[in-house]
C-alpha cells in the first residue's frame, strides 16, 4: 500500500523544476553522472549523522547497484576497493577506513560515477520473545477449536480461529502461489516445511545454502515464520500454516558474519522480483537508516511490486509509533500484533499486544502473542510459541497466498495493479474493530479476516477523490497535527487538488468523527478544543495525546484522516544559549550539493518548536518529527537548482550562481517560521 507518510513528508510542499542555465546540473537527465553521484553522497553524508559505523551499519563495506559483475568490477576500482560479492545487481565494497571516509573520497573523485550507500543492519531480534518449546510430550494448554484438521498440535494455534482459517480453505489453500520469506536462515529440510519449499536462496553470498549457522541470534526466526505461512497441513506433525499448499522460496539474509544487512535485503527483493512471486514476507526492520539507503531500499520494493508481489512487513516490536523500516516504507503492508499472553499457548485477542508498534504507518493487525509453529532444535525438527510482529506479518502473508489461489488469473498477471488490489484487498478485509494497548496507548484498527479476504472480487482503481488542506496537502487518508484552538477546513478535490464542485454540495458527502470529545466536526471543519491534552515532548508519545478520526465518504468511497492535538506552537529555531534564534545563514559553495530533504539538513542544525506558559518555552519536539511546511526560494525552483524524488519532495539544493537564497521552514497549521538563508559564494 502506499504509506501515509511521516506528518514531516506530509506537510513538505513539492516545488516543480526544471535544470534550465548554464551551470545547472544535468545529472537529472543523465547527462552528467559524476555530478549525480556526487549529489546522491553529498545527500547520505549529510543524513548519516546520528548512526555510528559498526553499530547502526557495517564497518568497512557499502553497497551499489550495477547491471553485471563486470561492471561491479569497475565500480570497485574507481573507489580502490574490492569487490566483496556480486549477485542480484547489488555489489558489495571492501575497504580500510570509514565508510564516510570512502563517501567524501567518491565525491571529490572525477573516476567515480556509481554512488555507494553504508550496509545498514536490519533486525530480528527486537522482533521476538522466546515461548515454550514443545517436545512432544508436554501437554499444554489448547485453544478451544473445533476442527476437522488432523495434525496434533493444531489446536495450539489460535490464531487460525481469530483470523477465520478454516472457512478461508473452503475457498483456497495457497496452491499454486509463489511466497517469498526474506529472513535470517531457515532449515529448509523441516519435515513440517519439507514439502512446500519450492526454492533456497542465499542473499549475502548468492549461493542456495540458506542453512542455520552457529553465530546467527535467533536461529529459529525464519523457521518460524515459513511455518507460520506454509506448514503442511494433515500430515500428522505440529501444526499447520494459513496457506498450507503454498511454495516456499526460502531467502537468508544473514551474511558470514551472521548479520543482516540492507544490502541482502535488496538482493532478496531483486532475487524474489526475478522470480516472479506472489508474495513477499519481511519478518526485519531497524529504525536507523540513512535517506539515500532508504530510498535504495523502496526502489527494490516497488521492483518487486511492479512484478505483481503483495509485500508484507512485520510493523516493529519496540512498542511505539517510531516508524521502523521496511514496514514504513510505500507499497507494503505493515502488520502490527494483537494479543496478550494469558496461559501457555493462548492469549487475550482483544487488545494489541504492548511490544507491538503502532501509528500511522501501520496498516492493520494480526495475532503475534503465542504463536506455535515450526523451528529447529539441536538440528532436529520441533515446534514452540514465539510473540512479536514477526509472527503477526506472516499470517496475513499467509491470507495475501490465499486471496492469489482464491483468484487463480491474478497470478499469471504480474503487474503493480494485480499487487496492489491484492494488498487493497487485504486492508479492507479486517473486522474493523480498534486495538488499543493499555500500556503504550497505542491503537491499530483492524484485524486480518481470512474468509473475508477471499470472498468477492480483487480489483483495484485509483481514488476517485482527495482532500486538499489549508496548507495545500492533498492527501486520501494520513495523520495530521491539529493545534489547540484551530480548525481544519476538508475539501474534495480531485487528484490535482482542482476541487469537484458536486463533492462539495451540500449532503453529496457524508462527514463522520470518532474518538476525544475535544475535537468536533461542523460544516466540514474539524477544531480541535483549546483544552485539549495536546501533544509535547514532555508527553513522550503521540498516543497520550487526544485525537480524533474523521471518515468522509464520497461515491462509495472512503477517506480517514487522523488529526492529533498539538500544543500551539509559539517558536521555531535552534538555541543559543538562553535564546531562541529564528534565523541561520549558511555559507554554501556555488556547484555544492546541500541536501534539503529534512529540517536539520538544511539547517545543519536542529530545529525545534516551542510553545509557551507564561514567559516560559516549552520545547515540542523537532520539526523533522513533529513536521514542516518547507517554501523553497523561487529563483532557485525556477533556475534549475533543486532536485526532487519521485513523489516531487525537494531533495538537494545546488546554487549555480553567487547570491542569497531564503527557505523557510514553517511549523504545521499556525505558521510560526524559521528561515535557512544559504549564501552561494565562488
Amino acid at each position: 500500500m502506499a504509506k501515509r507518510k511521516t506528518l514531516a513528508e506530509i506537510l513538505c510542499i513539492s516545488m516543480l523544476f526544471t535544470l534550465v542555465g548554464t551551470a545547472a546540473p544535468k545529472s537529472a537527465y543523465g547527462e552528467n553522472l559524476n555530478l549525480m553521484s556526487e549529489m546522491a553522497m553529498e545527500s547520505e553524508l549529510q543524513s548519516m549523522n546520528g548512526y555510528e559505523e559498526g553499530k547502526d551499519y557495517s564497518e568497512g563495506k557499502a553497497f551499489f547497484e550495477a547491471d553485471s559483475e563486470e561492471e561491479a568490477m569497475k565500480v570497485a576500482k574507481s573507489y580502490d576497493a574490492s569487490l566483496e560479492s556480486y549477485s542480484s545487481g547489488i555489489g558489495i565494497l571492501s575497504f580500510e577506513g570509514s565508510v564516510k571516509d570512502k563517501l567524501e573520497d567518491g565525491v571529490s573523485t572525477l573516476s567515480v560515477t556509481t554512488p555507494i550507500y553504508p550496509d545498514y543492519y536490519v533486525y530480528t531480534e527486537d522482533y521476538i520473545n522466546r515461548g515454550t518449546l514443545l517436545d512432544g510430550s508436554e501437554d499444554g494448554e489448547k485453544a478451544d477449536v473445533q476442527t476437522a484438521v488432523t495434525d496434533p498440535d493444531y489446536s495450539y494455534q489460535w490464531f487460525h480461529s481469530k483470523v477465520k482459517s478454516e472457512e478461508a480453505w473452503k475457498v483456497s489453500n495457497g496452491d499454486g502461489v509463489k511466497v517469498a520469506v526474506i529472513d535470517n536462515c531457515f532449515m529448509a529440510e523441516h519435515s513440517d516445511l519439507v514439502d512446500n519449499v519450492a526454492a533456497t536462496y542465499n542473499a549475502a553470498d548468492g549461493s542456495e545454502d540458506v542453512s542455520l549457522s552457529s553465530n546467527i541470534k535467533n536461529k529459529e526466526h525464519g523457521t518460524h515464520v515459513a511455518g507460520i505461512i506454509g506448514a503442511v497441513s494433515d500430515n500428522g506433525l505440529f501444526g499447520t500454516g494459513v496457506a498450507p499448499k503454498a511454495e516456499l522460496y526460502l531467502v537468508k539474509i544473514a551474511n558470514a558474519e551472521g548479520k543482516l544487512t540492507i544490502s541482502s535485503v535488496i538482493r532478496a527483493l531483486e532475487w524474489a522480483a526475478e522470480h516472479k512471486v506472489e508474495v513477499v514476507n519481511m519478518s526485519i526492520g531497524t529504525t536507523s537508516i540513512s535517506q539515500g539507503t532508504k530510498a535504495q531500499l523502496q526502489e527494490a520494493i516497488d521492483n518487486v511490486v511492479d512484478t505483481g508481489a503483495a509485500v508484507v512487513v512485520a510493523a516493529g516490536n519496540y512498542g511505539t509509533s517510531t516508524e521502523c523500516y521496511p514496514a514504513a516504507c510505500d507499497n507494503v503492508i505493515a502488520v502490527g500484533a494483537i494479543g496478550k499472553k494469558t496461559a501457555s499457548h493462548t492469549a487475550d485477542a482483544s487488545c494489541l499486544a504492548d511490544y507491538s508498534d503502532y501509528g500511522n504507518y501501520v496498516d492493520l493487525a494480526a495475532p503475534g502473542t503465542a504463536i506455535y509453529s515450526t523451528v529447529p532444535v539441536n538440528g532436529t525438527s520441533s515446534a514452540c510459541d514465539l510473540d512479536g510482529t514477526s509472527m503477526a506479518a506472516p499470517i496475513v502473508t499467509g491470507v495475501a497466498a490465499l486471496v492469489y489461489s482464491a483468484h487463480p488469473e491474478l497470478i499469471s498477471e504480474n503487474t503493480e495493479t494485480t499487487a496492489k488490489a491484492v494488498m487493497k484487498k487485504l486492508t479492507s478485509s479486517t473486522d474493523d474493530v480498534e486495538y488499543s494497548s493499555s500500556k503504550t496507548g497505542g491503537t491499530v484498527t483492524g484485524c486480518i479476516d481470512a474468509k473475508q479476504a477471499v470472498e468477492g472480487s480483487v480489483s483495484y482503481t485509483e481514488p476517485s477523490f482527495y482532500v486538499k488542506l489549508k496548507d495545500k496537502t492533498i492527501t486520501n487518508g494520513g495523520t495530521y497535527w491539529l493545534p489547540l484552538g484551530k480548525s481544519e477546513k476538508l475539501v474534495i478535490t480531485d487528484k490535482l487538488g482542482k476541487k469537484i464542485k458536486e463533492a462539495n454540495k451540500k449532503g453529496a458527502a457524508s462527514f463522520e468523527i470518532s474518538g476525544s470529545a475535544s475535537f468536533k466536526l461542523s460544516n466540514k471543519k474539524v477544531k480541535c478544543d483549546k483544552k485539549a491534552a495536546a501533544y509535547s515532548l514532555s508527553t513522550d508519545s503521540v498516543s497520550k495525546a487526544d485525537s480524533a478520526r474523521v471518515t468522509i465518504t464520497y461515491g462509495g468511497e472512503k477517506i480517514v484522516l487522523r488529526f492529533i492535538a498539538l500544543d500551539k506552537i509559539k517558536a521555531a529555531g535552534y538555541t543559543s544559549g538562553n535564546k531562541i534564534k529564528k534565523n541561520i545563514t549558511r555559507t554554501v559553495p556555488v556547484g555544492k550539493s546541500i541536501s534539503i530533504n529534512s529540517a536539520e539538513a538544511l539547517a545543519g542544525l536542529e530545529v525545534d518548536y516551542w510553545s509557551r506558559s507564561g514567559k516560559t518555552y516549552n520545547i515540542l519536539g523537532d520539526a523533522d518529527s513533529v513536521g514542516y511546511v518547507l517554501k523553497v526560494p523561487a529563483k532557485a525552483s525556477k533556475n534549475g537548482m533543486i532536485t526532487e524524488n519521485s513523489e516531487g519532495e525537494p531533495l538537494t539544493f545546488t546554487p549555480s550562481r553567487k547570491g542569497s537564497y531564503k527557505f523557510t521552514v514553517v511549523s504545521p497549521a499556525n505558521g510560526v517560521k524559521f528561515k535557512i538563508t544559504m549564501k552561494a559564494v565562488d
